[in-house]
């Protein structure tokens, strides 16, 4: 790796853009990094090794492979200056930023309990995350999708930690009831409807893992694309509600248990197929190369250049 400090202030969030480089010729088999700062490299280790170690099984698989400053956003991607050529993990509709499988989905899986029978989930909608996303209370969509629930029978969704908002935020929730405990990931196991709300971008592999515990997804105002989600369609492998719709959507489901059945069964096909270790890395495998084959080969500093 090296540190190539910006000779002039970026613009906020431009600072987790890191370029990516290989060239055996001149530095090895080695995969070469830039970052902005030497705090980027230390403070966020667990996203460029889980992305570093993704990419070097493309190079592996493809010995004949070589690329040079390939631009990386490692953020979550909610900086919408980010110049069109960064390769990122999420973006907003009609954005034109080229996507890789988000670091949730690289990186090594714990191993999860199988699912337990639909006849064994209790009929209800849960969800539990952090107070990520906006820092504006009233414009937070994770505490509007709390809100939106909180008047429905057999609902349990609360925010469990406030990382990045102020105590005033993290006060309200709790006056609101919209805060409650942090419950093992396995109680998602015990519930037939489960939220789906994005964060700071998108929810990263909370599909994943609703789909794999066997429930219907139920995505609340969505406004974040991912790689794959082209292949996945409303109602067939998930639904889609908004604050004056959630409790609609949820009796129509409750009404009808044969659609919503069929509905987690696609979603449980998508986490165990689509969504594998396997199909994930082949994902990244395919946008890399596709965008090297596309441009054309810049000559690089020498390994002694290189820490």
């Amino acid at each position: 790796m090296r540190v190539v400090e910006p000779r002039q202030p970026e613009p906020h969030g431009h600072h987790l853009i890191t370029r990516w480089n290989y060239n055996p010729a001149l530095h090895g088999h080695r995969l070469c990094i830039e970052f902005k700062s030497a705090e980027v490299y230390r403070k966020h280790h667990v996203r460029w090794r889980t992305f570093a170690n993704s990419l070097w099984r493309v190079v592996c698989k493809h010995s004949s492979l070589t690329f040079s400053d390939i631009p990386v956003d490692l953020g979550d991607g909610e900086v919408e200056t980010i110049p069109a050529d960064v390769f990122r993990f999420a973006r907003r509709p009609g954005q034109p930023h080229d996507l890789l499988p988000n670091l949730h989905l690289l990186r090594p899986r714990p191993r999860l309990p199988q699912p337990i029978g639909w006849q064994e989930k209790t009929d209800s909608l849960y969800f539990r995350g952090a107070a990520t996303g906006s820092r504006d209370y009233e414009q937070s969509i994770r505490i509007a999708a709390c809100r939106a629930a909180r008047g429905i029978p057999e609902t349990n969704c609360r925010l469990t930690r406030f990382p990045e908002v102020s105590d005033a935020f993290a006060e309200r929730a709790r006056t609101e009831g919209l805060a409650g405990r942090e419950d093992p990931l396995a109680e998602m196991n015990h519930h037939r409807f489960l939220l789906d709300v994005d964060g700071n971008t998108s929810s990263w592999d909370r599909f994943l893992l609703i789909g794999w515990f066997g429930g219907v997804p139920v995505r609340f105002e969505p406004a974040w694309e991912e790689c794959w989600h082209t292949s996945i369609r409303e109602d067939v492998h998930f639904v889609t509600a908004t604050r004056t719709t959630l409790p609609d959507v949820l009796n129509s489901l409750r009404a009808d248990p044969s659609r919503a059945q069929t509905i987690a069964a696609a979603a449980s096909a998508v986490a165990r197929q689509l969504l594998s270790s396997e199909r994930v890395q082949r994902m990244l495998e395919e946008s890399w190369v596709t965008r090297i084959d596309r441009l054309p080969l810049v000559p690089l500093a020498t390994l002694s250049e290189w820490p």
